[in-house]
């Protein structure tokens, strides 16, 4: 009967949470709607608006299931973007999917018009504002990202 409670407690203990795979939502989320702005740039709505949906189920996922205590610590910091693990405060699930959305458009926006091709940032009279220069380095960022094989 102990062995039984013991195998029985052990089983519930790990069922409250969600697997390691669960932690990777967060990345996935990221990627996608990295993508969705590569896209958007770009000017291929359809893409655009398949990543941003992509981006937001995975990230809706993610949020509850990490805002209710069901995603391990450890896990997060393996699998998720510490990017994101420093905006997931907020009122409602919804707030905070929403600063994520912003962190990520913000950021990959900056990687393409505030950066240069080594990674490092430009001074502010470089910064690219042409729209036709955005596009190029858009689509050449969306094709080096593998983008179109995001799925879920």
């Amino acid at each position: 009967m102990r062995r039984f409670i013991t195998v029985a407690a052990c089983l519930l203990s790990t069922s409250a949470y969600a697997t390691p795979d669960d932690a990777k939502l967060g990345s996935l989320a990221f990627s996608a709607w990295e993508c969705h702005v590569f896209a958007s740039q770009a000017g291929d709505q359809v893409e655009s608006e398949r990543l941003f949906n992509l981006g937001l189920e995975v990230a809706t996922k993610f949020v509850t299931k990490l805002r209710s205590g069901k995603i391990d610590r450890q896990d997060t910091f393996q699998h998720t973007p510490m990017s994101i693990m420093g905006v997931v405060q907020g009122p409602n699930d919804d707030f905070v999917i929403g600063r994520i959305y912003q962190l990520v458009g913000s950021a990959t926006f900056d990687k393409m018009a505030k950066k240069g091709p080594d990674g490092a940032t430009l001074e502010l009279k470089d910064w690219i504002t042409d729209p036709a220069t955005l596009k190029s380095i858009a689509e050449t960022k969306f094709r080096q990202a593998n983008c179109s094989m995001i799925k879920r």
